[in-house]
């Protein structure tokens, strides 16, 4: 065998069991042991370590979606309230995460238009 050492890497992965954070329609969450269906944002968890794999946006960008801000690790993802005002050109929302230095996230219509940190 001319790889023992990317085969063994493989078959270590495979093993590892890591699993998924599975967010939808911007506010379901499921865990589960394998990926994602279509339509719902992944984050992947290292089993042994429990933290997420470095796969996508690690803090808020201008742009992303709801779902895709809710998929963001640790100290962002889940807000701790959320604020919203509906008016005739639509649904605004302030997303407020911390307990004694407060951070704040607005979304127009579903898109992230504003940071405060």
């Amino acid at each position: 065998m001319r790889y023992p050492f990317l085969l063994l890497m493989l078959v270590a992965n495979a093993a590892s069991g890591n699993y998924y954070k599975c967010v939808s329609d911007g506010y379901k969450t499921r865990w589960d042991g394998k990926p994602c269906v279509a339509g719902e944002v992944q984050t992947e968890y290292d089993s042994r370590t429990k933290q997420p794999l470095i796969t996508g946006p690690q803090r808020p960008e201008i742009g992303m979606s709801a779902e895709q801000a809710r998929a963001l690790p640790h100290p962002w993802g889940e807000p701790k309230d959320v604020n919203r005002t509906t008016t005739a050109s639509g649904v605004n929302e302030q997303w407020v995460y911390g307990e004694r230095s407060r951070r704040y996230l607005y979304f127009t219509n579903g898109i992230l238009t504003a940071i405060s940190d």
